[in-house]
């Protein structure tokens, strides 16, 4: 049983190979497919080459304004972004310096205030007299 067994799997190997085309068939079918295309296809007319350029010009320059405008959102918009954000913080920063200068002065003045009641004098005079501002 083993010999009729490889003697099967020879004969199935054998068709395989004779079922595959070879590749110069191969190269000749493609070549025969171009080939009607060729036959197929004519010269295009002036009217229809200038419409098929402008069309085509159209969709080069709407794909150089969309590459533009990716460039501008990924480049040059993070920068001013950040140009602005710097800006704002210098303009916020003596702001944010005044308004701790003024809490320093409160907290001062309260803790003035609370002294002086423990002591029993006046707090009006402690409290103006002093200030923090230099």
């Amino acid at each position: 049983m083993a010999k009729n067994e490889k003697s099967s799997t020879s004969k199935s190997t054998k068709q395989d190979k004779s079922e595959e085309p070879s590749i110069w068939r191969k190269i000749e079918r493609k070549l025969r497919e171009y080939q009607r295309i060729l036959t197929l296809t004519r010269r295009p007319s002036r009217e229809e080459f200038t419409t098929i350029a402008k069309v085509a010009a159209i969709g080069i320059i709407a794909i150089g304004f969309a590459g533009f405008a990716i460039y501008l959102g990924m480049v040059i918009a993070p920068q001013s972004i950040k140009n602005a954000t710097s800006s704002m913080q210098n303009t916020t920063a003596p702001i944010e310096n005044k308004t701790m200068q003024t809490t320093a002065n409160a907290a001062v003045t309260a803790t003035q205030s609370n002294v002086t009641s423990l002591i029993g004098g006046p707090t009006s005079n402690l409290a103006n007299s002093t200030n923090l501002t230099p």
